[in-house]
């Protein structure tokens, strides 16, 4: 048998901040609700769908209307959009005008130098010395940066260094020449005898022509006579030693010497065979060198 109840029938809700009972979302609150956008201000309303006949039929939950802030996205997107932050100017490229305007003091010697770079015939730059390089950069040449940063350069690192090599027995080898008589040399002095010097040194003049040095050494000569003896080893079949004793020979032809150059076995073998130093001036004639080719 169904129980008959004389109260009205409730709806469960939540008690709101002031302790009485919600009435459901359903009913006139949904109609009466209202917010106002956060951005722009505009008044919003919970959506409602209606049947054809326009009775409610659904709408938006209670907890999702509870969420919304805006009215739209848009409104909502520009508010949430961050404020704009201040970048400031860059700088313009490299491989433009800095490059040809950049320029620094060298700290070794004072000069102004700038970035290496290279002009197409166009005007452009072709080819350009990286920046992080050009920063980096402190010396105008190799030689600079090696007067200044290497450690040969400070006395007390180059005392130690000279101790060192001595402790150990470090020295040049003899090699002859230069302070040094070789075989060939000795014997032509032995035949020559006096009025012949070895290693007669001949100053250049001044201004000194380009490649020449302060001191021309003859291997053996005779200042009085002007007779200079050139006894050349295998070092003298180079390219670039036959250049510089072609200058040192024209040199010494404007200066009025006269120069005799063989080979040190042709030298050994005129001292094997001529036995007086007049014979041996006499077959010493045969290789005078009257120009420099």
């Amino acid at each position: 048998m169904e129980i008959q109840y004389d109260a009205l029938p409730t709806t469960p809700s939540l008690p709101n901040a002031v302790g009485n009972q919600h009435r459901p979302w359903r009913w006139d609150r949904v109609y009466l609700a209202e917010k106002t956008c956060l951005h722009c201000g505009a008044i919003m309303r919970p959506k409602i769908y209606r049947h054809p006949d326009g009775s409610p039929k659904s709408c938006l939950a209670e907890t999702e209307w509870n969420a919304i802030r805006y009215c739209s996205p848009k409104c909502g997107a520009q508010k949430r959009k961050k404020p704009p932050v201040y970048r400031p100017p860059q700088t313009p490229p490299w491989r433009s005008q800095r490059i040809q305007m950049a320029h620094k003091q060298c700290l070794c010697c004072g000069n102004t130098f700038r970035p290496r770079f290279t002009v197409a015939p166009d005007g452009t730059i072709q080819h350009a010395m990286k920046e992080y390089l050009w920063k980096r950069q402190r010396f105008c040449s190799i030689s600079c940066a090696k007067k200044v940063e290497n450690p040969m350069w400070i006395p007390q690192v180059k005392e130690k260094v000279c101790q060192t090599l001595k402790a150990n027995g470090h020295g040049p080898v003899l090699r002859g020449g230069n302070g040094h008589l070789t075989e060939p040399q000795q014997l032509l002095l032995k035949r020559l005898k006096k009025d012949w010097y070895p290693e007669y040194g001949v100053v250049t003049d001044r201004p000194r022509p380009k490649g020449m040095p302060k001191n021309i050494k003859l291997d053996i000569a005779n200042p009085h006579l002007q007779i200079a003896i050139e006894i050349d080893g295998n070092s003298h079949a180079t390219i670039s030693r036959r250049k510089a004793d072609k200058r040192q020979m024209e040199f010494l032809l404007r200066k009025g010497w006269s120069v005799l150059r063989l080979s040190n076995a042709k030298a050994l073998q005129l001292c094997s065979i001529c036995k007086s130093k007049d014979t041996l001036l006499t077959t010493l004639m045969g290789y005078l060198h009257i120009t420099a080719t």
